[in-house]
């Protein structure tokens, strides 16, 4: 518990010479259920701290002293391939990484209409890409109902993402061309491997789009 405090995971109050222990902001945002959850991210927790996850670390030395090593991405030394191709065959490991791509973006999207809303005002239509299960999609549509929002993601995710009326699913590749929107958002969950690929393409969406937004999560 004295690490935990030290982390700021909670606070320790000294009462009646008894320690007693309390949330912090930061530990709300971790509780599975309750009025605190409504803005959690438990699951997004669980993507960074499962097995698959940390396992990648361990191949560091392998990583950084084989040749062949270097020329793929760390998760690949570990696993054999890439993260999307086990999300992809793993639905256990799906299921969970896309819950948590989901949590991420609805607290992200809660700052970013409360903060600058005003990006979004005089948009007509919006593309999310790599938008998931339309989480930003989603929230864009309830706080500007006018604006027609597209998300376009890889099929087999597109194909498990909930329906909705407002919202238009495209399953396709983000290293492929797409319609071009008065507004790109592109929400990237980057291995090293095609971080530099990415920053391309986002100079490329934004001289074709009116304006682009990038969310950038590193791995």
């Amino acid at each position: 518990m004295r690490v935990l405090t030290l982390s700021g995971i909670f606070t320790v109050h000294d009462g009646d010479g008894e320690a007693t222990y309390t949330l912090t902001r930061v530990s709300r945002l971790l509780l599975s259920d309750g009025v605190e959850r409504t803005h959690g991210l438990s699951q997004m927790v669980r993507v960074f701290v499962n097995p698959v996850a940390v396992a990648s670390q361990f191949s560091l030395h392998e990583w950084f002293t084989v040749e062949q090593a270097a020329a793929v991405s760390l998760f690949e030394v570990a696993h054999g391939c890439t993260r999307w191709e086990m999300i992809a065959n793993d639905s256990k490991d799906g299921s969970m990484f896309n819950a948590g791509m989901v949590e991420d973006s609805s607290v992200a999207m809660d700052i970013i209409l409360r903060k600058s809303s005003n990006v979004f005002r005089g948009i007509n239509s919006l593309v999310d890409v790599g938008g998931g299960y339309g989480a930003v999609a989603a929230a864009v549509v309830r706080a500007f109902p006018d604006i027609k929002c597209t998300v376009l993601d890889l099929p087999h995710i597109v194909a498990k993402a909930p329906s909705n009326n407002n919202i238009q699913f495209v399953g396709g590749d983000l290293f492929s061309s797409f319609q071009q929107p008065m507004l790109c958002y592109l929400s990237v969950f980057c291995t090293v491997g095609n971080m530099m690929t990415v920053s391309r393409l986002c100079g490329g969406a934004r001289r074709q789009s009116q304006r682009g937004m990038l969310e950038e999560r590193s791995q």
